[in-house]
């Protein structure tokens, strides 16, 4: 058991790290989530004012103020949609950014797996060639979901005779 773990170990240290703020991604999706869904509801507020004020609101002025109450709408909903589609790409780079840690702790393991062979394994593989079973690389995690992003299972890099570590 404890030369298992001094594999792992191993193969921890050896392998690339991905550059991306894990703990800080998933918080900022749901932040520009919410942020979105307060911009659509303060915009039926803001048209409901805007309608108040053009009762008594005549003249030049209160066609350009019916105008910007107009543009107002639609900037509204397309900024409420921008935010949640923003949010929805930073929740997928964080599946993408998880499923390629995952996959350079694969090969990382994989790697130790054949830097430990023998002699004699790498002389049996030149003659018949390579049967060793190193698994297969990880499955990309499912994106998380609005509102609350919450974390998704990351599949884990597995190879026969090796421990999975999961990243946080």
């Amino acid at each position: 058991m404890h030369q298992l773990l001094l594999g792992v170990e191993a193969w921890m240290a050896t392998a690339q790290r991905v550059n991306f703020p894990f703990d800080a991604a998933l918080p900022a999706a749901q932040a520009l989530w919410a942020l979105a869904q307060k911009v659509r509801e303060g915009e039926p507020v803001r048209q409901a004012a805007g309608r108040s004020a053009l009762t008594e609101f005549k003249g030049a002025y209160a066609d350009r103020f019916r105008q910007m109450l107009q543009v107002s709408a639609t900037s509204a909903g397309a900024t409420a949609q921008d935010l949640e589609q923003a949010a929805y790409d930073i929740a997928k780079a964080w599946a993408d950014a998880q499923h390629q840690q995952q996959i350079y702790l694969y090969f990382a393991m994989v790697k130790e797996k054949r830097d430990n062979r023998s002699i004699l394994q790498d002389a049996t593989d030149w003659l018949t060639g390579d049967h060793t079973n190193y698994g297969s690389q990880p499955g990309p995690p499912e994106v998380p979901s609005p509102p609350g992003f919450a974390p998704t299972y990351v599949p884990p890099a597995e190879v026969p005779g090796q421990a999975p570590v999961p990243i946080g």
